[in-house]
């Protein structure tokens, strides 16, 4: 298992298009940093809710759901469906790897993937707009605990709502087909039941205890101790509950 993960950790690490994705990550996480740094002094900025402080730039950059699905999408949907096309997977198999090994293997590989792209995003920005408008809080260790934990949940919401990806990824192995499926199914119909929620109360409780809907729940929670432990409970009941589907199918499906 351990000598499994090392090949998965280099396989992602000299994997091309996660290296595109990552400096594109950063490319980006640069430019609204600036972009955002433009409105200092405007009378707009409490308009247009454009947070200038990196300590809010940091919590408002994790609240966009649409980023962290697509590009959990595109990660794991690399990391998974790759492996099928090169028949890495079968090869592994025939190596003596236990099919639960494999599936575990790339769910831990994306998680840890997943982390380091999407780490951009609100580090850069926050360092950017903190060094060179202002912070906004004292850096104490308690700010940096509470940034990193609230960090640490947002990611396992990510990878709770890619397993689904990771699934349709065994099931489909072919890329381009997995991120259109995953596109339709995280992206589309979530994005259609969270427009729902909003005017079902009842709708929008039920959502608010599923992966979709979590971003939105920690985001409306001001990601306090409560809300985030909650969100995390939640998170890693549905990656178990995934797994154990996703190995269900995996151990019956037909490697030709």
């Amino acid at each position: 298992m351990i000598n499994l993960m090392k090949c998965e950790v280099l396989k992602a690490r000299k994997s091309l298009p996660i290296k595109i994705l990552t400096i594109l990550i950063i490319v980006l996480s640069v430019a609204m940093a600036f972009s955002h740094l433009n409105y200092v002094g405007s009378p707009y900025v409490k308009e247009l809710n454009i947070p200038l402080e990196g300590y809010n730039t940091f919590f408002s950059s994790m609240n966009d759901s649409a980023t962290i699905e697509l590009l959990g999408i595109m990660i794991a949907s690399i990391l998974v469906c790759t492996d099928f096309e090169n028949r890495t997977i079968q090869s592994e198999i025939s190596a003596g790897y236990s099919r639960l090994q494999i599936l575990l293997s790339k769910v831990i590989v994306f998680g840890i993937t997943f982390f380091f792209v999407y780490l951009p995003i609100p580090l850069l920005r926050a360092t950017i707009q903190g060094l060179l408008y202002k912070f906004g809080r004292e850096m104490t260790m308690e700010t940096i605990t509470h940034m990193a934990l609230s960090f640490g949940v947002v990611i396992l919401i990510g990878i709770a709502i890619n397993t689904m990806t990771i699934l349709l990824a065994f099931i489909i192995k072919k890329s381009v087909i997995t991120i259109g499926a995953s596109i339709v199914i995280i992206t589309l119909v979530g994005n259609a039941f969270l427009s729902f929620g909003s005017v079902s109360d009842d709708f929008r409780g039920f959502l608010s205890k599923t992966p979709i809907g979590l971003s939105k729940y920690i985001a409306e929670g001001q990601y306090n101790s409560d809300v985030l432990f909650t969100a995390t409970i939640i998170s890693i009941a549905s990656i178990v509950f995934m797994i154990i589907l996703t190995y269900v199918i995996f151990r019956k499906l037909d490697l030709k």
